[in-house]
């Protein structure tokens, strides 16, 4: 059963999207001017951790994306030949396809160039 998160004051709104977006309680609390035990007894209310968990997972899904290409360029990148790079970005993007994968909801990546999945690469 979802949570109303609409029903939530604009303050406490504010605060589950920050909160969502990585930033710690005490910043978050001299941003909508409340304090830090209040921030934390905003989080124990379901709308509120419904709404926050939201904005957490789209912050996600758009990072995502965009760290992958990082680590794809690093891989790809032919004037770099340490292979301790390359190796490093080779595990972090196993690892980011990974928890993708692991997540309810599939989360599509394509690289520009790159063939369609199940599709053969073309020399």
């Amino acid at each position: 059963m979802p949570h109303e998160t609409g029903t939530l004051p604009p303050r406490q709104r504010r605060a589950a999207a920050l909160l969502g977006l990585g930033l710690p309680a005490a910043q978050v609390a001299l941003d909508v001017k409340a304090g830090e035990d209040t921030i934390r007894a905003w989080q124990r209310d379901p709308a509120f951790a419904a709404l926050r968990d939201a904005c957490l997972d789209a912050h996600m899904r758009a990072v995502i994306p965009e760290a992958i290409n990082v680590f794809v360029e690093q891989i790809r990148d032919s004037r770099d030949k340490s292979a301790s790079l390359r190796q490093s970005a080779a595990h972090r993007f196993l690892a980011i396809a990974q928890s993708a994968a692991s997540q309810s909801a599939a989360v599509e990546v394509r690289f520009d160039g790159a063939p369609a999945p199940g599709e053969p690469e073309q020399a």
